[in-house]
């Protein structure tokens, strides 16, 4: 028989408490004795550490340490063949060896950095990684950093500082603000050997060495030069000049030093071989006469998305092929204050612009009294053909059945477009003698198209053709609204659209018990649509059912799922005289998109007379022998009266999942039971499930799970030993600073006298911290950083002296995260056994002398237009008392969505709407006995944030808030035209009056409903501007989500 031995690996000390590896053996053959447990016998760790040996299986056995691993120490594993195997098979004594992982330090990155608030500051960042904990004293004591310059010289050392991470597995070293060598150089971080773990062991025994780079104060250079073609925001081309540097530059200082011409057409040299003549102009062809001709073009910036950027962007307005001279003068200067020592020269030339022909827009609705054309974009195409198809009444049905894509651009499926359609076609021309850049607008009358008995449905196609074409009046040589038709919406100069005829907008709701109300509204007007005709069109193409809508515009059909086969519901058709529109049934297109609403709890259940129940014992901790008490609450998921008499029954399980009681109860019209059960004195101790049932059929065969709870069941046995802890050097503050702070801890005897030797063992738990202090709960103070999360890490145990006390050093000072919560957990064990007793602690940690809270005259922020509103403030020390905080100034920002022209990961750049934050006012904010006030401005419509910063440019605090208002919203809306829904009274009270702030991507009008499980309310409403208040004063609410 053999023996393998598989060494532990690694503890994970990210974990808390740390995650110790077992050391295993394998044996090839069955190896455990039949008679034997769980524990393995005949199994000797040298030298000797405490833990346990046990079999896993057959195969393999294990020792687990009952502490960690020592670092560095060598272990064998010795077995006696006769004692710890079963004896199948000669097995002598076999010695097996393995050590376990020293500690270990590496350099896992390093960084120039540079403060982006304050260019002057520029640090080395050196990052490390331990195998185990470090100890703090024993890195620092070993650092050394050192600066070079170009020519290898030494420069005067930066001083260096260190923060931990809280589990001391990674440090970060941080440089004082260098002073650059002018031609650039190195930092050396040195790491010498001896960096010792907290948990002892070997020290690390390498040293470690790494150099980082430092920029030269001249390397500031232009790295690309790109002109391109950009569609902006409304989709016109636009010639672009991209220029890239190396380092961030603000445009305002760039606009100082660019300059661009545009260089004269360049001529042949007569001397010249024929055929040799580049009319293309390059750095060293240009002459002085084609300088002294060039044009100065002026500098139309485009803004970024920051002033501040290494990629800035220039509109040109040049015909293609002509040239400019790019030049960047010398001593431009980048953010981080880094110079450009030479003029920068190149030549770009304009870019053509791409053909396009496109239909207008993305809508495929169009006003039956209005104006019935469609229009269209034509870039550098002289002739193109549009083919209008008419979809007919009677296969109108077909068209949503066999529709795979979108309806706007529909893919069809086993039916083609000539299928369903009357075909007519048209020939549109681009005017000669346009820019290359000019787009060119065209219409096409649908209302010619257009007849009362045939529904105004148009399957609208337009591709480019040659005059060759038009001659020779060729059709399309494919069906484009086929689903397998290669359509390149992006390439290919062929464009496909569904358009419907009507004034009639349609919204479908089908409520949680299947029956559907329809809502029909003029588009014209915004008025509701009476004495429509809403037709449930199946599959065959019949109608299956009928409605009309009543004054308010609203039909209500019944649960359409009873009709199948061939009367399965396709779509609703809605007629109102000459005038006619259709909504597809059953297209996820169509659907509400929940993912954005503040949705959450339990699911309501489909019955609504289904039960439910809440149960609750009385203390939920019991020992044995005790009797258990228990209540129950019932109810049913509309709160209407009881079934009384419904048969249920409670049914109580021990900790092994066995039922130990049931009682059999009939429901009471009040809906409130208890139950009470007397545990044995021997029972079992656990958590015990109670569990209440409802009985569904009178063989109680079937049931519903209605509710449970659990309950413990514990030995009681009293404390020997009592611990009191508190925080040194403070003891009580609303908030300790972490340096230097310790935890003194006193343990006693129950009747007096000091516990010597005591072991006490600690665990320390950092935490965001809570907004709110105690006495000032009207307040929010400073939030932990978003990027922090939960850390916990155990402190080494120490015992308690002659007086039965022990100080312990929380190791805090090196962590950055500026404000956490910190609690602490202390057990002070018995000499003998495990048994121990307990004590917590907590306190907000936070580096400042004073921190700065926030009220607000009304928790909702979403503001009306003119609205009288306040910021309150207050500062306060650590004990609670007033502070007038010193170089305090604060800044409202509007959040805005502008048109950025960014890059994409194809390499193709784009014109993007993104949210930019415009400065607003900046002000100082003087405190007054520790309080101060700021009235809010609410003068014009918008999205705003306020940030507080003191002296040293710290954010404090911010707080977001709208505004709303009638004017126009100069945010592009995403591109499927969302309405932005504001609440101006977040939580009404029942029969409160509703406010609404709509923000819209453009002019119209809508329907607002409230809804539950059906609609409760609606309202329509129609926008003359983009953004509007809407009062909705017949609305009355209860438990109601706005939707």
């Amino acid at each position: 028989m053999v023996a393998s031995l598989e060494a532990p690996g690694k503890t994970d000390y990210t974990r808390a408490p740390p995650l110790i590896q077992p050391v295993r053996l394998r044996f090839n053959h069955p190896a455990k004795p039949i008679d034997a447990g769980d524990d393995a016998k005949g199994f000797v760790l040298a030298p000797q550490l405490s833990g346990r040996w046990k079999w896993l299986d057959e195969t393999t056995v294990e020792f687990m340490p009952a502490t960690d691993w020592p670092i560095g120490a060598s272990y064998d594993v010795r077995m006696d063949g006769e004692a710890c195997c079963a004896r199948m098979r000669p097995f002598g004594i076999v010695d097996l060896a393995f050590k376990v992982e020293a500690f270990s330090v590496s350099v896992t990155a390093s960084q120039f950095y540079q403060d982006p608030t304050d260019p002057r500051i520029k640090r080395a960042l050196f990052d490390l990684a331990f195998s185990h904990p470090v100890d703090p004293g024993s890195l620092e004591s070993r650092l050394a950093l050192s600066v070079r310059n170009a020519k290898n010289e030494p420069m005067d050392p930066p001083a260096v500082s260190v923060s931990y991470a809280p589990n001391r597995l990674t440090a970060r070293v941080q440089s004082a603000p260098l002073t650059l060598p002018g031609e650039g150089g190195l930092a050396l971080l040195a790491v010498s050997e001896g960096v010792k773990s907290l948990l002892g062991g070997e020290a690390f025994a390498t040293k470690l060495e790494l150099s980082l780079a430092l920029p030269a104060r001249n390397s500031l250079q232009v790295q690309s030069l790109e002109p391109t073609v950009v569609d902006n925001a409304s989709g016109t081309p636009e010639q672009v000049l991209l220029i890239g540097f190396n380092q961030e530059v603000d445009e305002r200082e760039l606009m100082g030093k660019l300059r661009l011409r545009l260089l004269p057409e360049r001529e042949p040299d007569p001397a010249a071989e024929e055929g040799s003549f580049d009319p293309s102009w390059y750095i060293g062809a240009i002459t002085e006469k084609a300088l002294k001709d060039a044009e100065e073009l002026t500098l139309d910036l485009i803004p970024g998305e920051r002033e501040v950027a290494s990629m800035h962007s220039f509109r040109i307005s040049l015909d293609p092929g002509r040239q400019i001279l790019v030049e960047v003068k010398p001593g431009l200067s980048s953010f981080g204050q880094f110079v450009m020592p030479l003029k920068y020269q190149d030549v770009a030339t304009a870019p053509d612009f791409p053909k396009l022909l496109r239909f207008v827009g993305e809508g495929g609705l169009l006003s039956l009294r209005g104006e019935r054309r469609v229009s269209l974009a034509l870039r550098n195409v002289p002739l193109a053909q549009m083919t209008v198809a008419r979809v007919r009444p009677e296969e109108l049905h077909h068209l949503v059945r066999f529709n795979e894509g979108e309806m706007v651009k529909p893919s069809l499926r086993g039916l083609g477009r000539d299928d369903l359609t009357e075909r007519f076609s048209e020939i549109v021309e681009s005017p000669t003698g346009k820019k290359r850049s000019a787009i060119h607008y065209a219409g096409v009358d649908l209302g010619r198209y257009w007849e009362a008995g045939a529904k105004g449905v148009f399957l609208l196609s337009v591709r480019e053709i040659s005059a060759e074409d038009r001659a020779a009046g060729a059709e399309e040589y494919s069906d484009p609204f086929d689903q397998y038709a290669y359509y390149d919406d992006e390439g290919s100069q062929l464009d496909r659209r569904l358009v419907v005829l009507s004034d009639l907008g349609v919204i479908s709701k089908r409520q949680k018990n299947g029956e559907r109300r329809v809502f029909v509204q003029n588009l014209k007007g915004g008025a509701p649509t009476a004495s429509a005709m809403v037709s449930v069109i199946g599959r065959n193409g019949a109608r299956v059912l009928q409605a009309v809508t009543d004054a308010a515009g609203v039909a209500i059909l019944p649960d359409l799922s009873q009709f199948q086969r061939e009367r399965e519901p396709v779509l609703l058709l809605v007629e109102a005289g000459d005038d006619a529109s259709f909504l597809p049934l059953n297209d996820y297109q169509r659907q509400l998109d929940f993912s954005r609403f503040d949705i959450g709890g339990e699911s309501t259940p489909v019955d609504r007379a289904e039960l439910r129940a809440h149960l609750f014992s009385d203390r939920g901790l019991y020992r044995p022998g005790e009797t258990l008490h228990v209540g129950a609450i019932v109810r049913r998921e509309d709160w209407q009266p009881l079934p009384t008499g419904a048969p249920l029954e409670l049914q109580l399980s021990d900790p092994k999942g066995q039922v130990l009681s049931t009682r059999a109860l009939a429901l009471e019209a009040s809906g409130f039971h208890e139950f009470s059960y007397d545990l044995a004195g021997h029972a079992p101790t656990g958590t015990y499930t109670v569990a209440l049932l409802h009985w569904l059929d009178a063989k109680r065969t079937q049931s519903r799970f209605l509710g449970s709870t659990t309950l413990r069941v514990k030995e009681f046995q009293p404390d020997r030993m009592k611990v009191k802890s508190a925080f040194s050097p403070i003891r009580q503050a609303l908030w300790l600073k972490p340096e230097a702070l310790r935890i003194e801890v006193g343990v006693e005897h129950l009747f007096g006298g000091a516990a010597v030797g005591r072991r006490v063992a600690t665990k320390l738990r950092l935490r965001p911290a809570e907004r709110l202090l105690p006495g000032f709960e009207d307040y929010v103070f400073a939030a932990t950083d978003p990027g922090f999360e939960v850390q916990e890490y155990t402190l080494d145990e120490q015992s308690t002296d002659e007086q039965g006390a022990v100080v312990l050093d929380t190791g805090l000072a090196g962590i950055e995260t500026p404000h956490y919560q910190l609690d602490v957990m202390l057990e002070a064990f018995e000499l003998e056994g495990g048994r121990s007793v307990s004590s917590d602690l907590a306190t907000r940690i936070s580096q400042a002398d004073w921190l700065v809270g926030l009220k607000a005259d009304d928790q909702n922020l979403a503001l009306a237009r003119g609205a009288d509103r306040a910021l309150h403030w207050i500062a306060i020390d650590a004990q609670g008392k007033p502070v007038d905080a010193p170089d305090l100034r604060f800044e409202i920002i509007e959040q805005r969505y502008v048109s950025i022209l960014t890059r994409g990961d194809d390499g193709l750049y784009r014109y993007e709407s993104r949210l930019k934050e415009l400065p607003v006012v900046t002000k100082a904010l003087a405190f007054n006995q520790g309080k101060a006030s700021l009235p809010l401005p609410t003068n014009e419509p918008g999205d705003f944030r306020l940030r507080l910063f003191d002296g040293n440019q710290t954010q404090l605090a911010q707080v977001s808030f709208s505004v709303a208002g009638t004017g126009n919203a100069t945010r592009a809306l995403e591109r499927n035209a969302e309405l932005k829904l504001k609440l101006l009274n977040a939580e009404p009270e029942a029969g409160e009056e509703l406010s609404l702030s709509i923000e819209a991507p453009y002019t119209g009008s809508g329907l607002i409903t409230i809804e539950r499980e059906r609609v409760l309310a609606h309202v329509w409403f129609t926008t003359d501007n983009t953004v509007r208040c809407r009062r909705s004063g017949c609305l009355r609410i209860w438990r109601v989500r706005l939707m």
